[in-house]
């Protein structure tokens, strides 16, 4: 994500933001959510620089002459805009002043992370290849933070650098953090993680969910690379 990192979401229905949101947290390290311009403004200026920025056309404040203050500034973000009317000119118009896609609302999923893929890349949260894990010398723990003690441990499904799969028994909140002593066969570290999707109960899978890690360290990355590796070694005859 380099030093800008993330999206300012501007929607005046509290709702829509919430949900919109909930799409886009685990494809961004920060999502920041705003009601009106005003508020935007004030983001922008103590928050920003945002990689992407999606405005709500019926925010109130002056919606399109953020739209354009946004596209001339000298380090433009990836500006989306969000609409229910069907307004051609005004497409046209914010099109030529730089705004690379349109949503109508009611916004579907599809339509939103097409519009995601055609940005570049490197905004979005790296996803590595992962391994699935069936193994009981490996766990993670949760940290109380006020006693240092771990309250309670997890099985590990599958994980990577970026972070991993947790069969919890039960679902979190998306956006909940936790600090986690990780066991993977060899000395533990820890690293503070963020849950970033939730796999509810079905049949024959039981719920979990996935969490991004924060702040890996380096030997922590280093034992996650081991055990991948040893995992992917062929055995012996």
């Amino acid at each position: 994500m380099g030093e800008r990192g993330g999206v300012l979401l501007i929607e005046s229905s509290a709702v829509g933001s919430q949900l919109l949101s909930l799409l886009l947290r685990p494809r961004f390290e920060r999502v920041v959510e705003v009601k009106d311009c005003a508020q935007a403004r004030t983001a922008l200026e103590t928050l920003g620089p945002f990689d992407v920025v999606l405005v709500d056309l019926e925010a109130a404040g002056d919606a399109s002459g953020l739209v354009s203050s946004l596209c001339e500034s000298p380090a433009p973000p990836a500006v989306l805009v969000t609409t229910r009317s069907s307004d051609l000119d005004l497409e046209t118009r914010l099109s030529m002043r730089g705004v690379v896609g349109f949503l109508s609302k009611p916004i579907r999923a599809t339509a939103l992370f097409r519009a995601l893929r055609g940005l570049e890349r490197s905004l979005f949260i790296p996803v590595a290849t992962r391994t699935v894990l069936h193994l009981a010398d490996v766990w993670a723990e949760v940290i109380d933070p006020a006693s240092a003690a771990a309250v309670v441990r997890w099985e590990i499904r599958d994980i990577s650098r970026g972070g991993a799969l947790l069969l919890t028994h039960a679902a979190l909140a998306l956006g909940e953090r936790l600090r986690l002593r990780l066991q993977l066969r060899e000395e533990p570290f820890e690293v503070t993680a963020e849950v970033v999707r939730v796999q509810d109960p079905v049949w024959a899978v039981l719920p979990g969910v996935a969490v991004r890690f924060l702040d890996l360290a380096e030997d922590g990355g280093c034992a996650i690379d081991r055990l991948r590796s040893s995992l992917a070694a062929p055995a012996p005859h």
